[in-house]
């Protein structure tokens, strides 16, 4: 059985991107859809872009954190718009 710990610190991160402006990715690419299981797909669009980040962690004391160990996952998940779904009625 697990018992719920308080946590002791909080972190801070903040992400940038020379590849990034405006909130718009300014390598993306507008290629032909050549993949036969999506054929409705008239157009399709690629990228890639360096993100960096930066960490700032301190314990709730107020002392800072440094050279602490740690992992990241980043996930992808397709993005529908949602004004897609506005005419459809179920």
């Amino acid at each position: 059985m697990e018992v719920f710990k308080n946590p002791t610190f909080t972190a801070d991160v903040k992400l940038q991107s020379p590849d990034i402006e405006n909130n718009l990715l300014l390598t993306l690419r507008k290629k032909q859809n050549t993949d036969a299981n999506y054929p409705w797909y008239d157009d399709v669009y690629s990228t890639t872009f360096n993100l960096d980040g930066i960490v700032t962690a301190r314990y709730y004391n107020g002392t800072q954190m440094k050279g602490i160990p740690f992992t990241y996952r980043i996930y992808r998940a397709p993005h529908y718009d949602s004004s897609y779904w506005g005419d459809c009625f179920w």
